[in-house]
């Protein structure tokens, strides 16, 4: 049976993700609510790269529910940064420098859901 989430685990909840996103973005001076799609688009590209099953546009899109063009741009950004690699001619993954960037932000994350489990 599901219970409805009770008033302090929602308050949990809601500052777990404010953390998360503010852990994950640590990025220059643009505000994070410019880069926030661009993080999902990371998280779409790391789930492929780590699972070894690389997404292309399309599943990345619908993974994460955003506009296939969207996705197409954002892509293009994060391979002009050079985080990004193809994979074959449609799919994409993360380059060894980026997920090498990416563990001590992994490290953090899985530190704010641990403290979070605890709280609820």
């Amino acid at each position: 049976m599901n219970e409805e989430p009770t008033k302090q685990q929602r308050l949990v909840i809601a500052r777990l993700m404010i953390d998360m996103f503010r852990t994950f973005y640590q990025g220059d001076d643009d505000r994070f609510g410019s880069n926030a799609d661009l993080i999902l688009v990371v998280c779409a590209i790391a789930v492929g790269s780590h699972t070894g099953r690389p997404m292309g546009v399309t599943k990345i899109a619908n993974y994460i529910g955003m506009p296939r063009a969207s996705v197409v741009r954002k892509i293009a950004y994060l391979r002009e940064k050079g985080w990004v690699e193809p994979v074959g001619r449609s799919k994409w993954r993360l380059n060894e420098e980026a997920a090498n960037m990416l563990k001590p932000t992994a490290r953090a994350l899985v530190s704010l859901v641990q403290q979070a489990a605890k709280a609820l």
